[in-house]
């Protein structure tokens, strides 16, 4: 009997499919246009998503669909070194 229902695992499937995509953006816009860290990368998607200085890196997770285990973290920093602007 598997500890996992199918729903874990289309969730899984999901969550990877979402974390490839996300760091695919990234890295190209860190290698395709010159001078763009990964931090003002990560910034920019963010504030295209909506989120703003006052959201928690949790809530940015989740407005574009990351887990919260990896990427908190780094958000919280970025949100908090960047300051987006409050929308």
């Amino acid at each position: 009997m598997s500890i996992f229902t199918a729903n874990d695992i289309v969730n899984l499937d999901q969550e990877q499919k979402n974390i490839s995509q996300f760091e695919a953006f990234v890295q190209e816009m860190t290698q395709s246009w010159s001078q763009v860290s990964r931090e003002t990368a990560i910034n920019w998607v963010l504030e295209a998503a909506g989120v703003t200085c006052s959201d928690s890196g949790q809530t940015a997770c989740e407005k574009i669909q990351l887990p919260v285990d990896k990427y908190e973290h780094e958000f919280d920093k970025i949100l908090g070194n960047q300051g987006l602007k409050v929308a």
